[in-house]
């Protein structure tokens, strides 16, 4: 009977100390993930309509953006394509801030990444701004030369 309850006793530890360790292995494993993918809090929208919008997204009681940026695309004078980063409550008919959208025309969606540029250009646009004025100054054009918008101004850049 001694002998029983040493043999029980044996093989719970041993089911023990391998629970332990495995629970510590996926521990320390997600965290090492979670660290590489640590997110932003803005997450990027791709559209039907090959629209891709930036912002904080709510989903209940249906998808919501707010704080919201788009790609704007066009060409410059010299037929060159444009693209730059720019607030959806700057557009001509100055929107609220906020962009509900419809489930069915949403194609995919992702979170940006906290270290990633479009993170850092969301969470300090005039510094993004003053970024990218210095990077056309270094290659030879100026912010009047970019694609122009609905407006004829220059796209507000970040």
């Amino acid at each position: 009977m001694k002998m029983k309850k040493r043999k029980i006793i044996f093989w719970v530890g041993v089911a023990a100390v391998i629970i332990v360790a495995a629970v510590l292995v996926v521990f320390f494993w997600a965290r090492d993930e979670k660290a590489e993918m640590r997110s932003s809090g803005i997450t990027a929208v791709y559209m039907t309509t090959g629209d891709v919008y930036f912002g904080k997204m709510d989903w209940f009681p249906w998808p919501r953006l707010r704080n919201v940026w788009y790609i704007q695309r066009g060409v410059d004078a010299k037929q060159q394509p444009q693209v730059s980063l720019a607030p959806f409550k700057d557009v001509f008919w100055t929107p609220i801030d906020e962009i509900r959208l419809n489930p069915k025309e949403i194609i995919f969606w992702t979170t940006v990444r906290d270290g990633s540029e479009m993170a850092q250009a969301l969470k300090n646009p005039e510094a993004f701004k003053q970024s990218q004025q210095a990077a056309l100054q270094n290659a030879g054009t100026s912010p009047e030369s970019e694609f122009k918008g609905p407006s004829g101004q220059p796209p507000a850049t970040p």
